[in-house]
């Protein structure tokens, strides 16, 4: 298990994981930069408050990107579906 030093909102905190260095500043960069544009529209709130906002941002970020994802892949299965009837109706 790795532990890595960030910094988000000017605090340092130390994550411990058994993803890469890299991989978990790259995280801890995303959700300082989400984390400060929150703070950016609201600078009265408080850290927690900007946290939870943030966190509801992201999960709706992620919701987002599912639906598309799912859309996608039913695109993909019906285009699967209407190749298999074609071969079915050349051979």
């Amino acid at each position: 298990m790795v532990s890595t030093r960030v910094e988000i909102l000017g605090k340092n905190y130390t994550i411990r994981g058994d993803a890469k260095e890299e991989y978990i500043k790259t995280l801890a960069n995303f959700v300082d930069k989400k984390m400060r544009e929150v703070q950016a529209t609201a600078p009265v709130l408080t850290i927690d408050k900007v946290a939870i906002l943030t966190a509801v941002n992201i999960a709706d970020e992620l919701f987002h990107m599912k639906r598309k994802e799912d859309k996608i892949d039913k695109l993909l299965n019906q285009t699967a579906e209407v190749f298999r009837i074609v071969e079915e109706k050349v051979i």
